[in-house]
């Protein structure tokens, strides 16, 4: 996790929502404070510490992401066969966080570990959405396809620094 701290922690240019292509920006797309490229970072884990459950591994997790701002907190954990934790605007939607238009609202980390053997469905959708949803609009694709919605408990981190405003 620190290594993934310390790269989203180089200094990358933000691009402005209209910016849809390498060589195309739509200036009446841009919307302030919203960006078109927010880094994705996830923890990818094969196996859990001897004697750890991943909900402890989870509230691991959001204890080191409430302390960074949001551009730098790592945004999935994964452990196949065990279970996932992303985040998601806390509107109380399941759907994920973009990082692109809410980037004012406040997070809730979403635990999902009732249901150990779709970790890596839940890690390939998130992945999926983040890398298609600024060309395609790709939204819900899990809500759509990944019947039943997760069984989940949800975390709130209200003095986090990434719910603070920016």
């Amino acid at each position: 996790m620190k290594k993934l701290v310390v790269l989203a922690r180089l200094d990358r240019a933000h691009n402005p929502y209209g910016h849809i292509t390498e060589n195309q920006h739509l200036n009446w797309l841009d919307q302030p404070g919203a960006i078109l490229n927010p880094l994705h970072t996830t923890v990818l884990g094969t196996r859990l510490p001897e004697g750890a459950t991943f909900s402890e591994v989870a509230e691991r997790f959001g204890a080191i992401n409430a302390r960074l701002g949001r551009d730098h907190m790592v945004k999935m954990l994964c452990v196949l066969d065990h279970g996932t934790a992303w985040y998601s605007p806390a509107s109380g939607t399941v759907a994920n966080a973009t990082y692109m238009l809410d980037r004012e609202e406040p997070l809730v980390l979403q635990v999902n570990h009732r249901e150990p053997e779709n970790a890596f469905y839940r890690f390939y959708v998130e992945l999926l959405g983040h890398l298609t949803r600024s060309v395609l609009n790709l939204v819900n694709i899990a809500g759509s396809y990944g019947r039943p919605l997760p069984m989940r408990d949800v975390r709130t981190y209200g003095a986090a620094e990434f719910n603070s405003p920016s």
